[in-house]
């Protein structure tokens, strides 16, 4: 009996260890490197009345630096500001999205924004080695929905999807072959889900802000278009 709890036990261990290893490969590739279009963490802000301003700011895995600005410009409609900027030949991204939003009542918060973004994009192709880089434009809507200021450290917990067109104008290196090179024109829809959780006091919070991202090509071109699948990132959020 004793043998053969043990032999259980040492099984239970092996089965634990594989499913831990099959976690952090699949954790390994999502995270492995940054494509040209990398998901926004953008702020969830939740405005919730006018002249409501958010400030957010921080750091995530796929940009060195972003920044949002939330403002309620009247009792029902918002204005949105965002950017970022990485280390990666100097990429960047902004963003800016006028918005409808609406207090549900129970600090409950539902808002719809769209905008426009801008950026340019870079990605290393190792095995090679390669590169492609280039410039995008996307054009996008974002619902969002949350709740604000809950019993428990002032929390807000936000949750939203972003989706729209995006255009590329890519110049390839060696990204895809070794020899390769040539000009894509990519135009794709993309569908991108994100979470907030700020917690902290009335106007100052710390933010944990989750994205992914999947994309689907138009056109009919062989090649895949490089990007990010997701992005994690940790800052400050102050509200006014």
């Amino acid at each position: 009996m004793t043998s053969m709890r043990s032999y259980r036990s040492k099984n239970d261990a092996f089965i634990d260890m594989r499913k831990t290893g099959i976690l952090i490969i699949v954790i390994s590739e999502l995270l492995s490197g940054c494509g040209v279009y990398n998901p926004l963490t953008c702020d969830i802000p939740l405005i919730s009345n006018k002249h409501d301003i958010r400030i957010d700011g921080g750091r995530s895995l796929a940009e060195a630096v972003g920044a949002t600005i939330s403002y309620g410009l009247t009792d029902k409609v918002a204005l949105q500001f965002a950017g970022s900027k990485s280390n990666e030949k100097n990429n960047y991204y902004f963003q800016l999205a006028p918005g409808y939003y609406k207090n549900l009542g129970n600090q409950k918060i539902m808002e719809i924004y769209v905008g426009y973004g801008t950026g340019t994009g870079y990605s290393y192709n190792d095995p090679h080695p390669g590169y492609i880089q280039g410039d995008y434009q996307l054009y996008f809507a974002q619902i969002n929905i949350g709740k604000i200021n809950t019993k428990f450290a002032h929390t807000d917990l936000g949750l939203g999807f972003k989706t729209g067109y995006l255009h590329s104008n890519l110049v390839d290196a060696g990204y895809y072959a070794p020899s390769s090179s040539g000009n894509y024109k990519f135009d794709c829809a993309t569908f991108e889900p994100h979470a907030i959780l700020r917690f902290g006091t009335e106007n100052i919070k710390i933010c944990f802000k989750i994205a992914g991202c999947f994309i689907v090509k138009f056109n009919n071109i062989p090649e895949s278009y490089p990007y990010f699948y997701f992005n994690a990132g940790l800052g400050l959020n102050f509200n006014f």
